[in-house]
């Protein structure tokens, strides 16, 4: 809800690549508007759901939305996990942007 939607793509993107193999990432989402100046975007889990896919997360758990714990009745809330599966290259992914290879050429005896 604070992130603005023409900035969400990047921020995916900025999370996915902190998360090593079998990373969650727990995300809040918050319903309901703000009383104050802070200024709140709509946000879905349909639109968490497309943006992992994008990026390779897998969507894990989902919560019911669940009443405000300050009370408030314009406000609910909801959990999403998700995770970056392990694809079984352990930490070269870590590495993946700074992996280079060279290829040489051998000459083996007949």
């Amino acid at each position: 809800m604070h992130i603005p939607p023409h900035e969400r793509e990047r921020a995916f993107r900025k999370i996915t690549n902190l998360l090593a193999p079998g990373g969650r990432v727990i995300l809040t989402l918050r319903y309901g508007t703000f009383t104050d100046k802070r200024e709140a975007f709509t946000v879905s889990v349909d639109e968490i759901a497309a943006l992992a896919k994008q990026f390779g997360l897998v969507l894990r758990f989902v919560s019911a939305n669940t009443s405000d714990a300050g009370g408030r009745d314009d406000v609910t809330w909801q959990n999403v996990v998700l995770e970056l599966p392990d694809d079984g290259s352990g930490s070269l992914s870590k590495v993946r942007h700074i992996v280079s290879v060279t290829p040489t050429t051998h000459s083996y005896p007949n």
